[in-house]
């Protein structure tokens, strides 16, 4: 009786657990091409991001010398420190006129940073 209640619910069930279980198969793969897909266009996008600030901005880099010579003619430019407070601990010297702010604080600030003269921004 015991063993013949469990052959009679695998005979009522069994084929509806394969189908259950092929559709559960389907949808996973289905699932994981949608996180492919969703992956790619957050690649894509951030690209394109990137892409469109390098083109409405000019940004280059320069060295020490070129900002020194910056300052030298007069052109005041805007220098943020952007390192962080435990990078300043064995080098705590800093360019004369630089605020500091953390990275999240130059996205929260970004409307103060003005837009009529360079601004140059350094970290390690």
């Amino acid at each position: 009786m015991y063993v013949g209640s469990y052959v009679a619910l695998g005979r009522l069930v069994g084929d509806r657990i394969d189908e259950l279980s092929i559709a559960v198969h389907s949808l996973s793969n289905a699932a994981l091409g949608v996180a492919l897909l969703a992956a790619l266009a957050i690649v894509a996008w951030r690209v394109e991001q990137r892409r469109r600030f390098r083109r409405g901005l000019r940004m280059s880099r320069i060295t020490p010398e070129d900002l020194r010579e910056l300052i030298d003619q007069g052109l005041n430019p805007f220098i943020v420190d952007l390192r962080h407070a435990v990078d300043l601990l064995p080098d705590a010297r800093v360019i004369p006129g630089a605020i500091r702010l953390t990275p999240d604080e130059l996205s929260a600030r970004y409307d103060e940073i003005p837009r009529d003269r360079e601004v140059i921004l350094y970290c390690t």
